[in-house]
């Protein structure tokens, strides 16, 4: 599935849209973000906000959406 970071400038990446932490398929939005445990990880919202500094940019991470049609 192809996503784009909602904000300048516009990355886009193609990732399976897998949650790193639950397992979770095919998420609207996934993050590419640092955990509270250590490691990056790509998280769902739910595990975003369960796990992650809860902040995003440089260090912490970043926050993609599933383009449309995908």
């Amino acid at each position: 599935m192809k996503y784009k970071n909602p904000n300048p400038p516009h990355t886009r990446i193609v990732h399976s849209g897998t949650c790193d932490m639950c397992n979770s398929e095919d998420n609207d939005t996934i993050y590419d973000a640092a955990t509270r445990l250590g490691p990056w990880a790509w998280m769902c919202e739910k595990c975003f906000n369960t796990y992650s500094h809860h902040k995003l940019g440089t260090g912490f991470g970043q926050k993609y959406e599933k383009e449309d049609g995908q």
